[in-house]
């Protein structure tokens, strides 16, 4: 299975992963990296910086392709929260790396402190060039679908 690997959306074939992680091995090391407490991030508090360890928990789950968590698995691991609320971090995450340059370099340097490694990182530049043309490409279907 790792042999064939491609990358989404340019379709090159990508070398095997180097760093498999487990999902509490991948909620220790960002709590590390954050200066966060386990304990406090399947907690109740909703401080600023709890609730962004844990997006960032969401999103790398979910990202994590040889995981294939789904989110009420996720919402488990992190407290007994709700698959919407997961739902919410992942999208929030990827609207912040969307929008927040320094956001999106932060979470790289945390993708890197954890695979030892940004090479299969989603969040780039060509991502987001990516998702942009399929939004014009959307746009352009639904005119065309309305004008008929």
């Amino acid at each position: 299975m790792l042999n064939n690997l491609y990358c989404f959306p340019c379709e090159t074939k990508l070398e095997p992963v180097t760093k498999l992680l487990y999902p509490d091995q991948i909620i220790t090391e960002v709590c590390k990296y954050m200066n966060v407490p386990i304990g406090r991030i399947i907690g109740n508090r909703k401080t600023a910086g709890l609730v962004l360890t844990r997006q960032l928990i969401a999103d790398i789950l979910y990202s994590d392709k040889f995981l294939n968590m789904s989110l009420k698995a996720i919402g488990r691991k992190l407290g007994g929260r709700d698959h919407a609320t997961i739902l919410h971090a992942i999208r929030k995450v990827s609207n912040l790396c969307e929008t927040d340059k320094r956001y999106r370099e932060h979470y790289r340097k945390l993708y890197e402190f954890l695979y030892d490694s940004d090479r299969y990182f989603k969040y780039t530049e060509s991502y987001f060039m990516y998702k942009k043309q399929l939004k014009v490409k959307n746009v352009n279907k639904n005119i065309v679908a309305k004008e008929i």
